[in-house]
């Protein structure tokens, strides 16, 4: 119903046009076409025609013809060609296309429409969306004919965002193209009814280039037409037209008696050349003549359904068989004639009859008894249609019964008994159908013992092969009937097993068997001893019910017994006390309480929620962060003062605390205080208790105040030059130089710019230095569009400090253009190539000019204009001529590519002509060059200046004055008719011929004036280029009237202006005329041809058509223009190409522009016969319909009009708008009259008053007519709003506005109430149809085509929406969105929060679920803790992550949350004491609960007589004597011991006695050369006591002979000698260190040249080795040398070399060898 209410809106604008007269509309095209001339200028033909310029002006319909004729030929007239342009309309732009185009169809009201626009000088389409995001616009072409269609599409959008897609019908041409693309070329094959469209979408981003699709140059192949001859069939002729020379014959309509259609032919008597809907190809139209062969008559007889096909005599049938028939349960044979088959070679030699022949499929019955059964029953063969026996059952199944045979495996009742006859249990040949037994449970006697004094059993009967819970019914089947749990006080039920104490518990997996079905079967109850716990909430403001557990249990049960959202207020459960009996807090409830007697209460205890303040530093900030802080708790809703930070960062100050880690953004200075508060709701948004805090350390580095300037610098430079750069060829030649005059502009002179690299793209670039190179290809054609590049750029400042400081920013956005230097060359280059003869005398000397010009090396003669290949795409060429007289240009829109069509004129004497080419570079419309072709065209005769005078003259010569009503030459001296003057084509041809010059009104408009406007006037006296003049002669029996006409040619240089006074006379010609008088004889004749064809008859003759009985129309009637004389009688002229003006013309009935329902025929019921078309629509009953018209004589009514104030033309009246109408009736489908003919009352109500409160609604308004008069619903409505003084804007057929008695009004598209508003009508509360095409395509009617009948309410209603209430409709409210209306599309209403969009969804987490809507969030399960089952909720089914618990050595683990075992028992966690377990000797420690040994057996640990570890007391035993308090004696003095004995048993102190040890003096080494001698001075030995290290020491004599090079190798020996004394380092090795750093500095270059490269790198790893001890707390070494046992490092092993070496050098020195020991070491 919907749809119907916005077709019906949609209709009632689509026929604000389509009611419009065709017969006026034709009227003015013709006319219109009569008198435009070949530059855009007017030249009236004579007056009648003009009125109809009305609807070219703009201007208002005025009274007087003359008056609107003048008005309408000046709008014309001034505006010109481009005015003309400016209103091109889509259907005219489509015009003798086979299409129908629409745009944004379904959107009369769109602002996105498609419209008509020029570009680069061509009309095209443009889309309508510019600029509105988020928006498409569609443009639709349906196809009225097949065709072959070409057009270009040119899109010019946002790359990859805005994009066009084209299709035809389902078939995808154009798939989402987008970018600023050139013209590009579409060619397709379409049928008729297909529907080609275009959109252009785009999204909500920015928008670039045109932002729009353009369409251009649409041609269709010529439509040839194939006319079918019926050829001595019915009928007489049909047509096809043909698009693009190729189509399918439709299928032949033609019959012939007794005949067959055999296809078509050429000729008449031809042969057939085409089959019935054949492919043709074709150039021409073609005429196609029916074959018809002799035909017998086959029947086909199915069952006693007959068809009849017509064949060939004698020939065979082929493919006139019909198709195979189909039968339930049987196969088809064929047709047959007796025991003969048809076939498609079958001949038919007469008339038969072939009968179908069926045979029934077969198939098997098998049986089963089922997986448990034994037995078998023998499969039976079946035919359809015929009945056979089951067998009787031989399966046989333990505990069940036989139940019949079925055919499911599962049934426990049959479908069919043993000796059923069963038939047709399936239809498909050849199959196996199975039956089934079906088998019923035998009973079984079940026993409940409940298992406790006082208790009654229970007994049910359940069923074989199921399980407890199933009952047996009465009718044999199963049914679930849980057994509920039973109750006991004080106990737990422990569930049911098969024995009173121990046995086997009894679970749903058992299944009752044939053995029990025969016994019965007992389950008994077993019971646990249980604790009643009674629970005090404490506040909590939820429901706790007791329970019943075991006392084991009574901790387990606490687990989920709370809800949150019943916690008091802003608490969280710290945890569960026993009460105690004056109802204070008892013991804690734990794990380990332990619970006795029959019940106990607990109390909760309740504490305020609290978060937990974590202070922590960024991950990027910690390797440079020191320092630990704690977390702080903080209750919610409470001032916390944050603690100091005590983080520390090298080089930074603190700032804040952040909340993020990402950001730096500070939340809370150092100490600050925070109020946190609680936030409802956890499911990811709330807060919860002990929730983290976390805060962020922000820092603040350390700067100086040059670097802080240089910042502050550089981030303003950035933001300088941060934007778009739109460099100009020829002004911007380098990126850094326009970047840099950012800085300039911005005051920022010290920042220096530079490329970080060079950047490119798109075939254009900015190179290192800043240079920039303008985009082109040098190997291809370069697209016109910009290249955009984005380069790194560096900006540098020099600091205070003296220092570099630099920002790197890509905020630069360059846009680079062509290279408009190799653009222009390149098109110069192009221009160069085409050539042109200087001189041409021949017609076909030059025939074309290429509009896309051809590649280099291209021959012309070979290219293909259908494909591209050939020519170049980045450009094309125009072309003008100076004097297109002599060379004309015409574009050809196919084949695409194809050159421009030059027409050569070979004028009278030479001419020069300059043809100049225009190349532009398509993009780029300022790209262009241009080139100049000089062409002599070689003439015949010389060729003279233009004489205006004597031009005038021979046009008046030639042409004449002539009477427009049959073209025959004026007698100036008897005038009796309009004149029709020269026109400007006229004498422009004239000028072409004589003069080699164009005439142009334009610039040389010709005025026609008068000496007396009474007699003689121009059509339009006020404007120029008219070239009929109306006359009115004498009245009869006046005198001959002699006027002046002037025609007179101007000179108008501007070509625009009306002053035509003051415009130079270029020629005149005055012409006399003498204006005879009119006859009474003549007047009284015209007015017996008035009277003649006035009358009903003849005017029916006119409308008739094919009908031949007023009281019998059937079909179609017609209209016509004008009745003219025809010797002695009248013709009808109904073609406006015959239209002279000089006859009785249907004229405009009064009143028509307002009505615009009809101009010149009115239907009386326009819903049976349309006005003007008189098109017919055929009622149910016969029905009354009057046509009528005002019928004026144009060559007089003239006088009426101009002169009917005057009483002597009181006469010329009878010629003025003289009414005439026919009434006819219309046969109905019924063929009889309404036989309810009878006066009708209708009630009309008025509403607008629910969207204006001030307008004031009508109601009850009633209309009377009779129901034959064929009344509307407009004639109801208006009349009652007439009656009550309610007046409405708009036509009958749609009215637009009401406006009430008090003047307030609602008229359609009112901006308060949107764009759907307006006004709609029902009748009897339906939308009114007016009919129902065979598709099933529904028209409503409209207010005037709806005729009215008796009792009907008309409800004529205000809508802010297209539908049945006004109100919007349709449409489902969800929860996140109100309704979308179905017939607007606007969204109304509120949100349906019951109506979802989405699924409902869990919300998990381990301890709660909470299910959602995941559309809008809406709970449907609020938050709750799981429902723990075996390890799952059983309501959510979140399997539980175990978690929890405690395992003990005796217990396994068990989840704190569901308390399911998930882990085995812990060895180590154990519920008993450790114990000492002692003997004499030995001990163990183990737990009393498990008996695990804690500790290994061992030996006691004694201390005094008692074990240390264990306790246990020593029972002693003496041993052996040892030593202590050892103090040794020294090489000098006395030492001394204890002898003590100790047991032997635990080492207690038995006895203990001391004793003196004596001095044993020192013990001396070798000893070592501490100082070494020289030639010049003594040396030192010294010797260490190998016991005390007590030292002594000794000289060593002076070494012989002297000289510098034994004393420079003395001293580097001394120094390699303390070098290899350091020895392994340690943390006492300082000073060695530095003793042998000091003597190897003392050195001069030359001694330290003998020190070897070894010795100093033991130096040096030394140092090494002992800063990096000392800096690591002796944590290791890399100095190069090996570390001992110890971990100590030892220095390289040369030195204790080196001492021996020395020591040996010593000796040889002592011999006298020093020179050998010299020479050698400098060998080293």
């Amino acid at each position: 119903m919907m749809k119907k209410r916005l077709l019906a809106l949609l209709m009632a604008a689509v026929m604000t046009i389509s009611l419009l007269p065709t017969t006026a509309w034709a009227h003015d095209a013709a006319h219109a076409e009569g008198i435009r001339d070949t530059e855009g200028v007017e030249d009236v033909q004579g007056s009648e025609g003009d009125r109809d310029l009305e609807e070219v002006s703009d201007s208002e319909n005025v009274p007087g013809e003359d008056a609107v004729d003048a008005a309408a030929l000046a709008a014309v007239e001034d505006d010109g060609p481009a005015a003309l342009a400016a209103a091109t309309t889509l259907d005219s732009y489509f015009e003798g296309l086979p299409v129908i185009a629409e745009t944004e169809p379904g959107s009369p009201s769109s602002t996105k429409k498609w419209k008509v626009t020029t570009l680069g000088g061509d009309t095209v389409l443009m889309s309508g969306n510019k600029g509105k995001s988020s928006s498409t616009s569609t443009l639709q072409l349906t196809f009225t004919g097949d065709t072959h269609l070409t057009f270009e599409y040119k899109v010019s959008s946002e790359k990859n965002c805005d994009k066009c897609t084209i299709t035809l019908g389902s078939d995808k041409l154009v798939n989402g193209e987008s970018g600023d693309q050139n013209w590009k070329p579409l060619e397709l094959d379409a049928k008729s009814g297909q529907v080609l469209t275009v959109v252009y979408k785009k999204d909500s981003g920015v928008d670039r280039f045109d932002d729009c699709v353009y369409l251009r140059n649409f041609s269709a192949g010529e439509a040839l037409v194939v006319t079918f001859h019926a050829n001595n069939g019915t009928e007489d002729t049909a047509q096809q037209k043909v698009y693009g020379g190729k189509a399918a014959l439709k299928a032949n309509t033609f019959t012939c008696e007794n005949k067959i259609f055999a296809g078509w032919a050429a000729a008449a008597d031809g042969g057939v050349l085409y089959q019935d809907g054949a492919s043709i190809t074709t150039e021409t139209s073609l005429d196609l003549y029916a074959v018809w062969a002799d035909a017998y008559t086959v029947t086909f007889d199915n069952d006693g359904a007959t068809a009849t096909v017509m064949t060939p005599r004698n020939g065979a049938i082929g493919s006139r068989i019909p198709a195979d028939p189909s039968r339930e349960g049987y196969t088809f044979d064929g047709w047959f004639n007796g025991e003969t088959k048809l076939t498609a070679e079958t001949v038919i030699s007469g008339d038969s009859t072939y009968t179908a022949k069926w045979t029934a499929i077969t198939y098997t019955i098998a049986f089963s008894g089922g997986s448990e059964s034994t037995g078998s029953v023998e499969s039976i063969p079946a035919a359809y249609d015929r009945e056979v026996t089951l067998p009787r059952n031989a399966f046989t199944r333990p505990g069940y019964s036989f139940n019949g045979w079925s055919q499911s495996s599962s049934a426990s009742k049959g479908s069919y008994a043993e000796g059923d006859a069963v038939k047709n249990l399936t239809s498909t040949q050849g199959t196996t159908v199975t039956l089934y037994a079906a088998w019923q449970p035998l009973p079984v006697t079940v026993r409940l013992h409940l298992n406790y004094a006082g208790a009654e059993d229970i007994t049910r009967t359940g069923a074989v092969g199921s399980n407890y819970n199933y009952i047996l019914t009465d009718a044999g089947t199963t049914r679930f009937n849980s057994i509920t749990d039973p109750k006991r006080d004080g106990y737990i039920f422990d569930g049911w097993y098969d024995a009173a104490e121990g046995g086997s518990a009894i679970s749903t997996t058992y299944k009752f068997t044939a053995a029990d079905a025969e016994d019965g079967f007992d389950m008994y109850a077993h019971w646990v001893k249980g604790i009643i716990v009674h629970f005090d909430g404490n506040g909590y403001k939820g429901t706790l019910a007791d329970k019943t557990v075991t006392p084991d249990k009574v901790y387990s049960s606490l687990t989920y017994l709370l809800r949150e959202n019943s916690y008091p207020a802003n608490k969280t459960l710290e945890g569960w006390y026993i009460k105690n009996a004056d109802g204070s807090f008892g013991e804690a409830v734990a794990k380990a309480t332990v619970f006795s007697g029959d019940e106990v209460t607990l109390i909760a205890k309740w504490r305020d929620y609290q978060y937990i303040i974590k202070y922590t530093v960024k991950y990027s900030d910690k390797s440079g962060v020191t320092g630990t802080m704690t977390d702080q708790p903080a209750p919610f809703g409470q001032d916390v003062k944050l603690a100091k930070c005590a983080y520390v960062r090298e080089g930074y100050d603190f700032a804040g605390w952040a909340t993020s880690s990402y950001g730096s953004t500070i939340a809370h200075p150092d100490e600050a205080v925070i109020n946190r508060a609680w936030e409802e709701d956890d499911w990811g948004d709330g807060s919860e208790d002990n929730e983290l805090y976390t805060l962020y350390a922000v820092w603040t580095e350390r700067k100086s105040p040059e670097q802080t300037a240089a910042d502050e610098k550089l981030n303003a430079a950035d933001t300088a030059v941060t934007g778009n750069y739109k460099a100009v060829y020829g002004t911007d030649t380098n990126a850094l130089t326009m970047i840099g005059a950012k800085l300039n502009a911005a005051g920022i002179k010290d920042v220096t710019v530079t490329m970080k690299a060079a950047a490119s793209g798109s075939y254009a670039g900015i190179d290192a230095d800043g240079t920039i190179r303008y985009k082109w290809n040098t190997n291809g054609s370069t697209p016109a569009a910009d290249a955009f590049l984005r380069p790194t750029v560096v900006l540098s400042y020099q600091g205070a400090d003296g220092k570099t400081y630099t920002k790197e920013t890509d905020g630069c956005y360059f846009i680079i253009g062509l290279d408009e230097a190799k653009a222009r060359a390149a098109l110069q280059t192009v221009a160069d190539r085409i050539t042109l003869p200087a001189e041409i005398s021949s017609a076909d000397a030059l025939t074309s000019l290429p509009r896309y010009p051809l590649k280099a090396g291209v021959d012309a003669g070979s290219v293909d204009y259908n494909d591209n290949a050939s020519v170049e795409l980045w450009t094309t060429a125009a072309w003008t001529s100076s004097n297109t007289g002599v060379i004309a240009i015409t574009q050809v829109s196919y084949p695409y590519y194809a050159p421009y069509t030059a027409a050569v004129t070979l004028p009278q004497k030479d001419t020069v002509v300059t043809l100049t080419l225009t190349l532009t570079y398509n993009g780029r419309e300022d790209l262009k060059v241009s080139k100049v072709y000089t062409v002599n065209v070689k003439g015949s005769a010389a060729v003279r200046e233009l004489d205006y005078q004597e031009l005038l003259e021979t046009a008046l010569t030639e042409y004449g004055l002539k009477d427009p009503r049959d073209s025959s030459a004026i007698d100036n001296a008897n005038v009796v008719s309009d004149i029709q003057f020269p026109t400007t084509w006229q004498l422009n041809t004239i000028a072409y011929r004589d003069y080699e010059k164009e005439f142009d009104g334009k610039y040389t408009p010709v005025l026609l004036t008068t000496s007396d406007d009474s007699v003689v006037v121009s059509a339009d006296p006020a404007t120029a280029n008219v070239a009929r003049m109306v006359t009115y002669r004498p009245l009869p029996g006046q005198a001959a009237r002699t006027v002046t006409v002037t025609m007179k040619i101007l000179s108008r240089p501007g070509g625009e202006g009306k002053d035509y006074a003051s415009m130079t006379v270029l020629a005149s010609r005055d012409i006399t005329l003498t204006v005879q008088p009119l006859t009474q004889a003549e007047l009284d004749a015209a007015a017996a041809f008035m009277q003649k064809v006035c009358t009903e008859e003849v005017y029916w003759e006119g409308i008739r058509k094919a009908n031949t009985d007023r009281n019998g129309v059937t079909g179609d009637m017609r209209s016509f223009i004008e009745i003219v004389p025809n010797g002695d009688g009248y013709k009808f002229v109904r073609d406006m190409a015959d239209y002279n003006a000089v006859g009785v013309k249907a004229d405009d009935i009064d009143g028509w522009y307002d009505a615009q329902q009809y101009r010149c025929f009115r239907s009386s019921n326009s819903a049976i016969v349309a006005h003007e078309t008189l098109l017919l629509t055929q009622p149910q009953y016969n029905t009354r319909i009057t046509i009528d018209s005002v019928l004026s004589y144009t060559e007089y009514a003239k006088y009426w009009e101009k002169f009917r104030s005057d009483p002597g033309y009181a006469q010329f009246a009878r010629f003025y708008k003289q009414p005439i109408s026919v009434s006819v009736k219309v046969i109905g489908t019924e063929g009889i009259d309404d036989p309810d003919i009878q006066p009708i009352t209708v009630t009309v109500n008025v509403e607008g008053g629910g969207f204006s409160r001030t307008f004031a609604d009508l109601t009850g308004g009633t209309y009377t007519c009779s129901s034959s008069d064929g009344r509307t619903a407009a004639d109801a409505l208006l009349s009652v709003l007439a009656q009550n003084r309610y007046t409405y804007t708009g036509t009958p057929g749609y009215i637009t506005g009401v406006t009430d008695a008090n003047g307030v009004a609602l008229t359609a598209g009112d901006k308060t109430f949107g764009p759907w508003s307006g006004w709609m009508f029902t009748v009897n509360g339906e939308m009114p149809i007016l009919r129902t095409d065979a598709s099933g395509n529904i028209t409503y009617a409209a207010l005037n085509q709806y005729q009215v009948k008796k009792d009907d309410v008309i409800r004529f209603y205000y809508v802010a929406c297209p539908t049945e209430t006004g109100y919007h409709t349709g449409g489902t409210a969800t929860c996140t969105s109100g309704a979308v209306c179905t017939v607007c599309g606007a969204a109304y209403g509120e949100k349906n929060p019951n109506n979802h969009t989405g699924e409902q969804t869990w919300t998990r987490t381990a301890d709660k679920h909470r299910m959602r809507y995941d559309c809008c969030n809406a709970e449907v399960i609020p938050s709750q803790p799981h429902s723990w089952e075996n390890g799952a909720c059983s309501v959510c089914g979140y399997a539980c992550r175990h978690s929890g618990g405690e395992a003990t050595c005796t217990t396994p683990l068990t989840c704190a949350r569901c308390g399911e075992v998930y882990g085995a028992k812990d060895p180590a966690n154990h519920s008993g004491e450790l114990v000492w377990v002692t003997t004499a000797d030995k001990h163990v420690r183990q737990y009393d609960c498990c008996g695990l040994a804690v500790t290994a057996e061992a030996a006691h640990s004694w201390e005094n007589g008692a074990c240390g570890v264990c306790g246990y007391t020593c029972r002693h035993v003496g041993g052996e004597t040892v030593k202590e308090n050892v103090k040794p004696a020294t090489c000098t003095a006395d030492g001394s011991h204890d002898d003590v004995v100790y047991c032997a048993v635990c080492k207690a102190e038995m006895s203990r006695s001391t004793v003196t040890d004596k001095a044993a003096g020192h013990q001396w080494d070798k000893g070592v050369v501490t100082t070494v001698p020289t030639s010049e001075k003594e040396g030192v030995r010294t010797y260490t006591c190998t016991v005390c290290r007590a030292v002594r020491t000794e000289a060593i004599d002076k070494l012989p002979g002297s000289g510098d090079g034994k004393t420079d190798q003395a001293a580097a020996d001394a120094v390699i000698e303390k070098i290899n004394g350091i020895g392994t380092v340690t943390k006492n090795s300082k000073g060695a260190i530095e003793a042998a750093r000091r003597a190897y500095d003392a050195l001069s270059e030359d001694q330290k040249a003998l020190i070897p490269a070894g010795a100093v790198k033991t130096l040096t790893d030394a140092e090494a080795a002992y800063a990096k001890m000392t800096r690591h707390n002796h944590s290791g070494n890399t100095s190069g040398g090996t570390k001992d046992d110890t971990g100590k490092v030892e220095s390289s092993r040369t030195g204790d070399a080196g001492v021996a070496m020395y020591a040996a050098m010593s000796l040889l020195s002592a011999m006298g060898g020093a020179w050998v020991v010299g020479r050698k070491r400098k060998e080293r």
